[in-house]
């Protein structure tokens, strides 16, 4: 089974694909499937969520649709060979998608006041600063896109903004001039605003 057509669905290409789920995620999964293989069924475990437009698209492109609930999965080790339903038929497949939809499981950003965008993302400029001053964002977080080299990049984007925004107030209080090269600012040269002090 798999969540993401991206990390792991290459070695899938040109077999029997199934996609589980009966919502608007799970039908445009299986539409970016096609991509890998053209022998795919939505298996929606009951009834399809979709407004009639999104199952005329998805007929349109030769996705079949199973509403009869799935009983089991069976195969051998980590092997999928197929899917049998509560009605006891069989699917044969080698592999099974699923979209489990994406959520904030902290409530922190929450809780410091940030704001969302759709998809319940940490609203985020290109700095990945965030609404509130001095909280940054990166990665799952406040994208979309599921991918550790994104999160990666992210995150040292956010790094070199928060640099940058340090540097600049250690500038403005004259904290540049109390310290070596490589040493802390001292705390008693740490005042609020951006009034320099002498």
């Amino acid at each position: 089974m798999h969540n993401c057509p991206y990390c792991d669905g290459w070695e899938c290409r040109g077999q029997p694909i199934a996609v589980t789920g009966c919502n608007q995620e799970s039908l445009d999964l299986a539409i970016e499937l096609l991509l890998w293989s053209k022998d795919l069924v939505l298996c929606t475990n009951g009834a399809l969520t979709v407004d009639r437009k999104a199952v005329e698209t998805a007929k349109r492109l030769g996705i079949r649709f199973i509403e009869t609930p799935i009983a089991l999965l069976e195969g051998a080790g980590d092997t999928l060979e197929g899917i049998r339903f509560i009605d006891g038929s069989f699917l044969p497949r080698s592999a099974l998608f699923f979209s489990p939809g994406q959520y904030q499981r902290s409530p922190l950003a929450e809780q410091l006041g940030c704001e969302f965008c759709e998809g319940n993302n940490i609203q985020c400029g290109e700095d990945t600063a965030t609404n509130i001053p001095g909280v940054y964002a990166a990665g799952n977080a406040s994208r979309g896109v599921q991918l550790v080299i994104a999160a990666a990049a992210e995150g040292m984007q956010a790094a070199f903004a928060i640099n940058s925004a340090l540097l600049d107030a250690d500038a403005a209080t004259n904290a540049l001039l109390d310290r070596d090269p490589g040493q802390s600012t001292r705390s008693d040269r740490i005042t609020p605003g951006n009034e320099a002090i002498d």
